[in-house]
């Protein structure tokens, strides 16, 4: 289970500076958009040497909503598992080869090259993957050393006419993976591709009998209210993700303008699966502890936690069991949810970049 500490880095604004925005007179802001604070005075590079801001979960950052949830349910089954960093993946990737499955939570956004080479390289020697989230391996990082260590401080430019290595080596320009220089999509990874922010929607059931939903004994087009919040991914045909992939929910995301959330599973021909949520509100939704106050992590939701905690069952079941593609392989029904002529078929490509 992977702790993505490189993306609270990216959004932690403590000493007025954070990877989004930055105070010119260095003050300090505890706001998303501090008055005074603009992109273009935004940090290129961040620290580990500095604590979180105080008022973002009293200094645990994302570690309450987008990853508790997970460990406890985890914790709670006796699952055998390891807990690391993004940073240790970055660090010492081939590690991966001694596990069966990493599991990426709620906000995993920021992903440098070893990290993505190391899962991808992985996933094609059987190790499985699951993403929890929405926007995952969207923005690439460098790590460099501070005096304090090695891989201390953050690189993102988000810019690669102000990266510097852009004359050295494009593949490793900090902008967004898709992006060029760099141009690796996070769907060739992923399978679903990053749209947008802001959805408040349903979830709604396609594939009934996928494995994923198995004891859980849901018809076709049920609903999951409100189960698909903030942001979203899909499956985009024709676009960088793999042929053979599964859609398991299927979301029109009526308030941003029509476009859709995939719950999505595929394989790798002799590989590991992958398995993606397409939204950034599955983990917070998992939480069903009543040992965590709910000013902390949210309650559970009616009509939703208790079938996601049913769905990671199956998920934990068949990523902790070896190559996915040996025993679940996914068929590619991808076609028949964005066949053409369909509303499907026709979403929209929107992609946010801010």
């Amino acid at each position: 289970i992977q702790h993505s500490v490189s993306t609270w880095q990216a959004y932690n604004r403590w000493g007025g500076y954070s990877l989004y925005y930055g105070n010119r007179n260095g003050a300090l802001s505890y706001t998303h958009n501090p008055t005074g604070a603009t992109f273009a005075d935004r940090s290129r590079i961040v620290s580990f040497d500095r604590p979180y801001d105080h008022d973002w979960a009293s200094g645990a950052a994302d570690f309450l909503g987008n990853e508790i949830p997970v460990i406890y349910q985890a914790e709670k089954f006796g699952l055998d598992v390891t807990y690391w960093t993004d940073v240790d993946l970055h660090a010492r990737p081939e590690l991966l080869g001694s596990h069966r499955a990493l599991i990426s939570l709620g906000h995993d956004e920021y992903w440098s090259a070893e990290m993505r080479d190391g899962a991808a390289q992985a996933l094609a020697s059987g190790v499985n993957l699951a993403f929890l989230g929405a926007n995952a391996c969207y923005r690439q990082v460098r790590f460099e050393p501070s005096p304090l260590g090695v891989d201390r401080h953050q690189v993102c430019y988000k810019s690669a006419a102000e990266d510097p290595i852009s004359r050295i080596d494009p593949t490793l320009v900090t902008v967004n993976w898709p992006q060029a220089p760099v141009s690796r999509p996070e769907a060739q990874l992923i399978g679903s591709t990053y749209q947008d922010i802001g959805a408040h929607a349903d979830m709604v059931v396609t594939d009934t009998s996928s494995w994923v939903l198995a004891g859980v004994d849901l018809p076709i087009d049920h609903r999951l209210p409100g189960a698909v919040q903030g942001e979203f991914d899909r499956y985009v045909p024709r676009g960088a993700g793999p042929a053979n992939l599964d859609i398991i929910a299927h979301s029109v995301i009526p308030n941003r303008g029509g476009n859709f959330s995939d719950v999505t599973w595929y394989t790798v021909p002799g590989g590991g699966g992958v398995f993606a949520t397409g939204n950034a509100s599955w983990v917070g939704q998992l939480s069903d502890s009543t040992l965590v106050p709910p000013n902390v992590v949210a309650d559970a939701t009616p009509g939703v936690t208790a079938l996601l905690l049913r769905i990671m069952q199956n998920v934990y079941s068949v990523i902790g069991s070896g190559p996915a593609s040996l025993t679940h392989p996914s068929q590619g029904n991808w076609s028949v949810t964005y066949s053409p002529g369909s509303s499907s078929a026709k979403a929209p490509d929107t992609v946010n970049v801010a």
